[in-house]
């Protein structure tokens, strides 16, 4: 009787405990069903944000193309223009020329340099298009922020529409040593004919000097001409070292955002794997103890 009595009193007191076990067993439940929630209303806000900044970055992208299309097209049609005017030009003041094999020369020169340049500016467009490539790619891996990227875009432009007026200005200055050089052709003839009518030591004395005023104004022209080549090119390459470093910069801190990223979705999954496998370790002794208490049941 005694015996029967004691046996009661220890099954109570399991099936008491085994209610608590199997009530902490919900609670552990109900927390891991609010994570859950919880990461998949987060998961989908951040979601909406990057889908929000890839619209804003794809719709800026077509407004630069857009832009850039405008300048480069101008740009063309400027050159087109200027090269029917100087064209145009020489045409009109080719009967006053002596040396047409010299300003032959020149005018090859002055081609080769545009073609050069239009090169250069070919090889800055095709840069830029591939910079907005790899942009597009990146974003549609992470997302980033666009307001940084859009105001470096536009420094960058302004600083083609500055290389270029200044390449126009060189254009200009070149054009205009040209225009003192005919002129001091010219001067250089009319020396020379008046020295026809002067004494021999007079005439001497004329050639050897307009000799000398060729000689000067031909060395100060190659000059210019090449500290104006040099100092173009020197841009060009600070412009292209600036890209560089900016892309590479940019590549840097996408990279150190997608480790981070990665690394916090890592973390997260290791949590609730450990939160599981408690969750299967309660099960397990709810399923043991659930079978006891069968077993108890049955002998009472």
């Amino acid at each position: 009787m005694n015996e029967h009595i004691f046996t009661e009193k220890v099954s109570i007191v399991r099936v008491g405990e085994t209610a608590e076990k199997w009530e902490n067993f919900q609670r552990q439940v109900d927390e891991i069903e609010e994570l859950q929630v919880e990461s998949q209303e987060a998961n989908s806000q951040e979601f909406t944000r990057t889908d929000a900044k890839l619209d804003e970055f794809q719709s800026n992208i077509k407004i630069i193309r857009t832009e850039y299309e405008k300048v480069h097209s101008e740009n063309r049609k400027l050159q087109e223009e200027t090269r029917e005017q100087l064209k145009a030009c020489l045409q009109k003041t080719e009967g006053n020329f002596t040396d047409i094999g010299a300003i032959a020369e020149d005018m090859r020169i002055g081609k080769a340099d545009k073609k050069r340049i239009d090169e250069e500016m070919f090889s800055l467009k095709e840069g830029f298009d591939k910079f907005k490539i790899q942009s597009h790619r990146d974003v549609d891996l992470i997302g980033t922020d666009f307001d940084q990227l859009r105001q470096r875009v536009t420094t960058l432009e302004k600083r083609i529409e500055a290389e270029v007026s200044k390449r126009e200005k060189s254009e200009t200055e070149l054009e205009k040593i040209q225009k003192d050089y005919l002129t001091l052709q010219r001067s250089v003839e009319t020396l020379s004919s008046e020295a026809e009518r002067c004494s021999k030591a007079d005439a001497e004395r004329l050639a050897e000097f307009a000799n000398k005023l060729r000689s000067d104004n031909d060395h100060a022209l190659k000059s210019h001409a090449e500290a104006c080549e040099r100092s173009f090119q020197t841009r060009i390459d600070d412009f292209h070292s600036e890209m560089n470093d900016f892309i590479m910069a940019k590549l840097e801190g996408l990279h150190s955002e997608f480790t981070e990223h990665e690394a916090c979705v890592i973390s997260t999954v290791t949590g609730v794997n450990a939160r599981m496998d408690e969750v299967q370790d309660t099960v397990a002794v709810q399923s043991a103890t659930q079978q006891f208490i069968d077993e108890l049941l049955s002998q009472n």
